[in-house]
């Protein structure tokens, strides 16, 4: 584990399988209101950070571990930045097997 002005950088190492690969998380995920495809996931029973200005965002849906994410969301990414910061911020990329539910 690294250490940075005494950041823990392995955070998320209790998360990880036997295989190294990040385990899935629940997360609830907002969208702007403005843009779309700017989202945001917090890991499930979390508050929304209120630095993002919550009235910006809307509800869209949740993830549930064992479904596919959406076009854009990094599992280990998300894991990271949830750990460290309390939110993951992506940018949704293209289409979903999974119908989103209306706004």
């Amino acid at each position: 584990m690294q250490r940075t002005d005494g950041v823990l950088l392995g955070v998320i190492e209790r998360d990880l399988n036997p295989v190294g690969s990040p385990s899935r998380m629940n997360y609830q995920m907002f969208r702007h209101a403005k843009n779309p495809s700017r989202c945001c996931a917090i890991r499930d029973g979390e508050r929304f950070p209120q630095v993002l200005g919550p009235n910006e965002w809307a509800e869209a849906e949740y993830l549930d571990e064992r479904e596919p994410r959406p076009p854009g969301f990094d599992e280990a990414a998300a894991q990271y930045a949830c750990a460290v910061q309390g939110f993951y911020l992506f940018t949704w990329s293209g289409r979903r097997n999974k119908p989103s539910p209306p706004p």
